[in-house]
């Protein structure tokens, strides 16, 4: 996988984080506690605090984590910037003092109120994926800073940062289409003349993505006295091998829409392995085409959508790739769903067929039931 050479579609990045908001358990918490419904931001605080003190009296892991939104049953200043970085996350939706979950959300909590096993891949497949989608720059970044090194402190890490996060801007400024090339040159001029203490705010980029990063086993954190020691864990060496280059000519990995479309659950499977599992494209046409039927199915029941027999293209291939990789352990990239659905896909006398606006990551899928 690691000798694609792809070509960048844009410049991924969150910004406004902060250092507190880090626990990746308290975004599933939101997204259960809101479930299908919409709730305030008051009402929502309450219950997450409730969830929290539960949490903290019966999970010594979270107990100890830094980043919880109660200490000792208090409310704590992380409440609040977990909830405020839910939308940039592409979690919530905020409509003045309401929340609600968004689309991408609702597939993911189809997959969250299961077995334990489950539900822990279920949520490195979704935040690993939302992260490549929304971060990627800023994820792989991280990474890269730890290759080649056993354990790197975070003190260091913050005081090369604002070079690395240059170096990597203007490579792809070089790389990018004028419009890509446009917002990294925005973010080139806020990282160099706006931002006034490049330290501090590296602290906020920096802490939080590491620890979202450890919860998914590809960042081990060794926290010593008053140092914070961070290495790559075997999966996170094995994880960022597998990430295409920009060019022949350096070593800076990217992603594009592109290439995961190709690659995302092939690069799950490598990244966590199970021996179990197989590839969609090894499994006989008759077995393929059953299975993906089954899961077509489900999708009709688990994707929202506001027209009857229409389903949001994004949501569906995500929700039958999850479905078969966790339930079925198949490995199937959305591209090969795509393929067979560009040119109809007809099982038990319905037939599902792509339907494509401006580029393959918008449409629908059209469901007709055939007499």
């Amino acid at each position: 996988m690691n000798n694609r050479y792809i070509k960048t579609d844009g410049f991924r990045f969150i910004d406004n984080l902060h250092t507190t908001a880090r626990q990746l358990p308290v975004f599933t918490a939101i997204v259960r506690t809101l479930g299908n419904k919409q709730l305030t931001k008051n009402v929502l605080e309450r219950l997450l605090i409730d969830w929290s003190i539960s949490e903290e009296n019966n999970n010594s892991t979270y107990k100890q984590s830094k980043g919880k939104i109660t200490n000792n049953g208090e409310k704590t200043g992380a409440l609040r910037y977990h909830i405020e970085l839910s939308p940039s996350l592409g979690l919530t939706h905020r409509f003045n003092v309401t929340y609600q979950n968004t689309k991408i959300s609702k597939i993911f909590l189809q997959f969250i109120n299961g077995e334990l096993i489950e539900r822990i891949l279920a949520e490195k497949i979704f935040y690993l994926y939302q992260l490549l989608i929304l971060d990627a720059d800023g994820i792989i970044l991280l990474i890269s800073e730890l290759i080649g090194k056993r354990e790197k402190s975070q003190k260091k890490l913050q005081d090369n940062f604002k070079q690395a996060l240059n170096d990597r801007l203007l490579l792809k400024k070089e790389l990018s289409s004028q419009n890509v090339s446009s917002v990294i040159a925005e973010k080139y001029r806020i990282i160099n003349f706006i931002w006034k203490n490049a330290g501090k705010y590296a602290e906020h980029i920096i802490a939080p993505r590491y620890e979202w990063l450890s919860y998914l086993h590809l960042v081990d954190i060794n926290r010593n006295k008053n140092t914070t020691l961070y290495s790559l864990t075997e999966e996170g060496e094995i994880f960022y091998n597998c990430l295409p280059n920009l060019t022949k000519h350096n070593n800076l990995r990217d992603i594009n829409y592109d290439w995961l479309n190709g690659n995302f659950f092939t690069l799950l499977n490598i990244t966590y392995p199970n021996n179990e599992r197989i590839t969609f494209e090894s499994m006989p046409q008759d077995k393929q085409d059953k299975e993906l039927s089954e899961s077509l199915q489900k999708a009709r029941k688990a994707v929202q959508s506001s027209i009857a027999f229409k389903l949001p293209l994004r949501e569906a291939l995500l929700f039958i790739s999850m479905n078969l990789f966790i339930e079925k352990n198949i490995v199937i990239n959305f591209s090969s769903i795509l393929n067979k659905l560009k040119s109809g896909f007809i099982f038990n006398n319905r037939k599902y067929l792509l339907r494509v606006i401006g580029n393959e990551n918008q449409g629908y899928i059209t469901v007709t039931i055939i007499e």
